[in-house]
């Protein structure tokens, strides 16, 4: 087997099943069964915030102004980007 240049990095463990993930700009954002939201630096699998929504459905994530909004059958939610996510 040859070896690989990429590097793969591990995102670590999560509290439920990841149900989606959407990589926009330098974030990693992963959607779980139970509704959380993570906010991942994709460089590094740092973590820097969770949004808990306790939705059932979670759309898609959009990027505007530093603000990461989600769509939710609970309604739109919003956070601000952190630094390294910009």
């Amino acid at each position: 087997m040859s070896k690989s240049n990429h590097s793969i990095r591990s995102y670590g463990r999560f509290p439920d099943l990841v149900a989606r993930v959407q990589a926009i700009g330098k974030g990693v954002f992963a959607s779980l069964d139970n509704g959380d939201i993570y906010l991942i630096e994709a460089a590094t699998g740092k973590r820097f915030g969770r949004i808990v929504t306790k939705a059932t459905e979670i759309g898609n994530a959009y990027v505007a102004n530093d603000v990461v909004l989600i769509q939710t059958n609970k309604g739109l939610f919003a956070a601000a980007l952190p630094k390294p996510l910009k």
